[in-house]
């Protein structure tokens, strides 16, 4: 009998061990899921063009992956407006969209009324894991980005240990 159960312990350890969920991925943006592969969203956005304006990666064996790659796609949509979109990779999986309006008085008058996003910059929780934050870039441009917190918690987390 001790036997039986010293079995069954192991086993049920080996499944446990094994058996790990997969994160759970978020709607960031209408028609981009975080943690999707970059493949994937290339494939879905072939119309547009793409332009790569980020590429990090690293290329030593002494710690775990890091590659971050931004895509920028001119000349998007949302809500009415034109803009810029930006897709932000961690490691192959979309971690933030980023949207920066031609318009961004109207764009973000229209954006407030849909989503009831504060006027003065601050965040948002729009869903379970995804965080929408209104602010300004290095080069003073508005923005909004709808950003999956866990990923970029796993992205900062890197950054902290690794660099």
């Amino acid at each position: 009998m001790v036997r039986w159960m010293t079995l069954l312990l192991v086993l049920a350890t080996a499944n446990a061990c094994g058996n790990r969920t997969k994160p759970e991925s978020t709607e960031l943006f209408p028609g981009f899921w975080s943690r999707s592969a970059e493949d994937a969203v290339r494939q879905e956005l072939a119309e547009y063009r793409l332009e790569v304006v980020e590429d990090t990666r690293t290329s030593d064996s002494k710690r775990p992956p890091y590659h971050l790659r931004r895509i920028l796609i001119s000349g998007y949509t949302h809500i009415g407006r034109r803009g810029e979109l930006e897709l932000s990779f961690f490691n192959g999986l979309l971690m933030a969209v980023t949207f920066y309006p031609l318009e961004p008085e109207e764009y973000f008058a229209q954006l407030r009324t849909s989503l009831d996003l504060p006027a003065d910059g601050s965040s948002k929780r729009v869903s379970r894991h995804t965080m929408v934050r209104r602010g300004r870039d290095y080069k003073n441009r508005p923005y909004v980005m709808w950003e999956d917190e866990k990923l970029a918690q796993e992205h900062r987390d890197w950054i902290i240990k690794y660099s």
